[in-house]
């Protein structure tokens, strides 16, 4: 699987909020990586969490309105 890019949110001292967004190049990816993480995988003591983001919620919604 080819990640496109990996964004990790931080706070001003560079400290990890806990969560990133990892970008696929190929959505078939992106989608084998939600099913094999999401609740089945561990990183120290925490069952990790995958879920699809949407880019620009409020683009999105314009669009459908």
């Amino acid at each position: 699987a080819k990640i496109s890019q990996i964004k990790i949110l931080k706070d001003k001292e560079e400290n990890s909020h806990g969560f990133a967004f990892v970008q696929f190049a190929k959505h078939e990816d992106a989608l084998a990586a939600v099913r094999k993480i999401s609740n089945n995988v561990k990183l120290r003591g925490l069952l990790l969490m995958a879920e699809f983001a949407i880019d620009n919620a409020r683009k999105l919604q314009k669009k459908i309105l």
